[in-house]
């Protein structure tokens, strides 16, 4: 968990700081083209990939602390 909590940390933290300019819609080439979009995908895939580092471990956590009564809702 605490690997998760940090990717996410310094993803979110960059991407925060990233500034973009506001411009007119792209075509799709132009926008493919672009460092920022690349650089602003791979942070968002940073945290996403940092969400689930973060969030699968405490399910587990969560499910083997459970009391074991199976069939009760």
């Amino acid at each position: 968990m605490p690997v998760g909590v940090l990717v996410i940390g310094v993803a979110g933290i960059e991407l925060a700081g990233t500034a973009v300019p506001a411009q007119a819609p792209l075509a799709l080439v132009t926008l493919l083209g672009s460092t920022e979009f690349w650089r602003m995908s791979t942070l968002l895939a940073l945290v996403g990939l940092g969400g689930g580092l973060y969030s699968v471990p405490l399910y587990t956590l969560m499910q083997l602390a459970s009391p074991r009564r199976t069939g009760r809702v």
